[in-house]
């Protein structure tokens, strides 16, 4: 059961910071300039969305595994546990970092 809501938190965090960079979601950005916070959709040239981002994926992330944890049962020893669990996982994580390579590419 850990490797299964270990996976569940990878997965929700790859498609929450993915999702939250393609879609208009308002997130906490910083303004280096000012040193100030704003919830922002486009922060324009300097503000920075990044640390928002982050912290959206942690929290959307520790919300779905907790309810996937409260909701999954212990499968049983006659059950093997998937392997595709952690290809899902892994899947989620390279399609967020794919998209911002290929956005952030020089």
């Amino acid at each position: 059961m850990p490797v299964r809501l270990a996976c569940i938190w990878l997965i929700a965090y790859g498609l929450t910071h993915l999702s939250s960079a393609m879609l208009p979601i308002p997130l906490p950005t910083l303004d280096p300039r000012d040193a100030t916070w704003a919830l922002t959709v486009h922060p324009g040239l300097v503000p920075i969305r990044f640390y928002g981002q982050v912290a959206a994926s942690l929290l959307v992330a520790t919300l779905v595994t907790l309810a996937a944890g409260a909701v999954l049962r212990e499968p049983s020893e006659d059950v093997p546990t998937s392997p595709l669990w952690p290809l899902w996982a892994l899947t989620s994580v390279a399609l967020s970092l794919g998209y911002h390579a290929w956005h952030n590419w020089p």
